[in-house]
This record gives C-alpha cells, sequence and structure tokens, in this order.
C-alpha cells in the first residue's frame, strides 16, 4: 500500500505536468474559429441544450463560447446538424453541414 504524504505540497509536488490540451475534449476545433448562425434552428423549445444554443452570437470565437458556458460537444453537434458553421480567421469555411472536416 503506498504510503500518503504528510505534507500536502510533498503530494502536490509528486504529480507530473498536465498535457498542453488540459481540459480541452476536441481538440479538433480550433478556439480561433468564428461561429456564424444559420437559418435553421433547434426545434426543441426547452432544456438545457437549448439555453446553451441561446449563448451563441455572429461572429463569436469558439474560446467566446466556451467562456459563456457553452460546451465543444455542443459546437458540433450544432454544425453537424446545420445550426451554425464554423470559419477559420481568414473567413474561409472551417466546417458546415455540407462540410464537415
Amino acid at each position: 500500500m503506498a504510503k500518503r504524504p504528510k505534507n500536502p505540497n510533498e503530494a502536490e509536488r509528486a504529480l507530473p505536468e498536465p498535457p498542453a490540451t488540459a481540459g480541452r475534449k476536441n481538440t479538433r476545433t480550433p478556439l480561433d474559429c468564428t461561429i456564424h448562425l444559420t437559418e435553421i434552428k433547434p426545434r426543441r423549445k426547452k432544456g438545457p441544450a437549448l439555453r446553451r444554443f441561446r449563448l451563441y452570437r455572429d461572429g463569436m470565437t469558439v474560446q467566446g463560447y466556451i467562456d459563456k458556458g457553452g460546451l465543444p460537444w455542443d459546437i458540433w453537434y450544432d454544425t453537424l446538424y446545420g445550426y451554425v458553421e464554423l470559419r477559420n480567421p481568414d473567413g474561409s469555411v472551417f466546417m458546415r453541414k455540407d462540410h464537415v472536416v
């Protein structure tokens, strides 16, 4: 059985450094892509996903959406179903319903 350190600082020093992508599950979507709303809207009228959908603003970055409480999963799902499209900083399309990377 492993011996517990008496000093809590010793336990912190023993931990390895976290990887650079710690906390991010979807590393394929760049955080500097901009989100653009489409004409298609979700049909459900309530629920936590709809509350997060209302966080979207046309032209906001992926990082801005996540900072407001959105989930990377929502960005992927909403792009897959055509509710939003993602564009690179140069304006080219990164991901939309008919062009999923």
